[in-house]
């Protein structure tokens, strides 16, 4: 990630961007009573950089990156896709495969992978897996 598409990425998220406040290449950017100096050349930003910037503006890291990866930016999901992740992680945090949470639902096998496949997926659907999974399903918005 370079410095536009990073200085891009935090103001999406409420950052003020400062230029006047920066020596040499860099500016100052505010994000929620914090501040962090920011590069401003061309070049990709080191990971350690990347990850320290984040860690002084209080911005959540994501998950851990392989060494050697190219860090990506994290992105919305949409709402259906989000929900069958959460089904997905918490599936996988109590050690269950398909047939497992099948049998908690009461369903074929098939009906469970299907729920993770490109379709669309009716909500109560959604919501029975999560119950399955003793979880429950909370619905949020925010501002564009």
């Amino acid at each position: 990630m370079n410095s536009r598409e990073l200085l891009r990425k935090l103001r999406s998220l409420g950052a003020s961007v400062d230029p006047s406040r920066g020596k040499g290449g860099h500016v100052m950017v505010r994000l929620g009573g914090r501040f962090a100096m920011v590069p401003t050349g061309s070049g990709e930003i080191a990971s350690g950089t990347f990850r320290a910037i984040l860690r002084q503006l209080g911005v959540p890291w994501p998950a851990s990156v392989p060494k050697g990866r190219r860090l990506r930016p994290l992105i919305p999901l949409p709402a259906p896709t989000a929900a069958k992740l959460e089904i997905y992680r918490a599936m996988r945090a109590e050690g269950l495969g398909a047939e497992q949470l099948a049998q908690r639902l009461g369903w074929e096998p098939a009906q469970v992978t299907r729920l993770f496949g490109g379709r669309a997926t009716r909500l109560d659907h959604i919501e029975a897996a999560l119950r399955a999974l003793g979880r429950r399903l909370v619905v949020t918005s925010e501002t564009a």
